[in-house]
């Protein structure tokens, strides 16, 4: 009997698809919360929940759930984090599946549970990785692997500007420092967060920043089925991925979106649809979106919802020291000047975009002026123009 069940565990295993981590988050539409919601709703929901439960054999290493409030502005945490498998604490993890639906006036609702492929192991569950920032709490969920130096240079430009991840350092559980003994504790999802964080901040807009960072991600050679995320900012959800590996169902009261369909129970009769190659899905209390091929779209303003006009966003790091980095957007293509000026109106630098450049929407300038001479430190101004429109913003060097 024990090489019986020696040999379904190890077939089931290896049904399993070989991937990390299975990811689990619901929304309810416009006029619920959990609490409101029909029996047969909540009943399906804690089918789904079940689901995660089970798989929780599969993938040891720790899980989470955690509960959004409406009209709450508190900084959010999970209910429970936990380093073990979801299947060795059954009371917990259905007590804490009580409070996520009963508990406050919960619309949204997260879960992960965790098998290590970078990072510590024996540590509480960390996803949802949450980044804080004036008072709203954004989260992400990862499933796959992304290298982590790859990351990193993304997020530093090579290494040469650690500006944001000095401000804004990886956990390390204890390891030590991030750039020495702490970096083998580092996990891979807390870079992605943090550099789509950097680019969300850099272009002051969710949807923008989050294509901004994954079409970086991609074009380094990561593939979109090794991206899978659900990234939220308390209010909306945003899915990503390929390959199917995260699918997406609706029913009359709520949205779910799962890593694994499940095959029992009232969540396996809702309509689940797959994750495509690069699609992105935005999930809102009032509707679904469905953006395919999300990277390479153009910003036409008919698939995202980008700027139809021309901007410049906040430059950063803002102060700098080396290097500014200058983000902009333009609607069309056409010939475009930068310009420096000092905090008094003297013209300091002066060059004109190349396409490329355009296109990326992205430039940078090293504090010298016309003639190669270092700047002092100071107030700058920072302008963008063209034929027709022209931006600007305040930039500080400190030497």
């Amino acid at each position: 009997m024990a090489k019986i069940f020696q040999k379904v565990l190890l077939l089931a295993l290896l049904i399993q698809p070989i991937l990390a981590c299975r990811l689990w988050a619901v929304l309810g539409k416009s006029q619920f919360t959990f609490a409101t919601m029909s029996t047969t709703e909540r009943l399906t929901i804690y089918s789904e929940l079940n689901s995660l439960f089970q798989l929780s054999a599969y993938y040891p290493n720790g899980w989470t759930l955690m509960r959004v409030d409406e009209n709450t502005n508190n900084l959010l945490e999970p209910l429970v984090r936990s380093g073990n498998a979801a299947i060795e604490e059954s009371n917990l993890y259905w007590s804490t599946a009580d409070s996520l639906m009963d508990g406050g006036n919960g619309f949204m609702g997260l879960g992960h549970i965790r098998a290590a492929s970078s990072g510590s192991v024996n540590i509480s569950n960390p996803h949802p990785w949450i980044f804080h920032d004036d008072e709203i709490s954004y989260t992400l969920s990862h499933n796959g692997t992304v290298d982590k130096s790859l990351l990193y240079n993304l997020m530093t430009n090579n290494g040469m500007d650690e500006s944001w991840i000095n401000a804004h350092p990886p956990q390390t559980f204890g390891a030590g420092y991030w750039k020495s003994t702490g970096w083998a504790s580092v996990v891979d999802s807390e870079l992605i967060l943090l550099y789509l964080m950097q680019k969300i901040d850099e272009y002051g807009e969710i949807m923008l920043g989050l294509q901004s960072g994954l079409k970086a991600i991609i074009h380094a050679g990561v593939l979109e089925s090794q991206i899978n995320i659900i990234f939220s900012d308390g209010h909306d959800i945003y899915i990503f991925g390929g390959d199917n590996r995260i699918t997406i169902a609706e029913s009359s009261e709520h949205f779910v979106a799962m890593s694994q369909v499940p095959s029992e129970g009232l969540a396996s009769t809702l309509d689940w649809i797959g994750i495509q190659k690069g699609e992105m899905v935005l999930l809102q209390r009032n509707g679904k979106s469905h953006y395919p091929d999300f990277i390479d779209i153009i910003s036409d303003g008919t698939n995202v919802p980008l700027p139809s006009t021309p901007q410049l966003f906040s430059p950063y790091p803002n102060p700098f020291n080396g290097k500014v980095s200058i983000p902009f957007h333009l609607a069309t293509l056409q010939e475009t000047t930068v310009r420096i000026f000092s905090i008094r109106g003297a013209l300091i630098d002066e060059f004109n975009l190349s396409q490329a450049e355009i296109e990326t929407g992205l430039v940078s300038w090293i504090p010298k002026d016309r003639h190669g001479q270092a700047c002092p430190s100071g107030v700058y101004v920072v302008s963008v123009q063209t034929d027709t429109w022209s931006g600007s913003k305040k930039i500080v060097y400190l030497k």
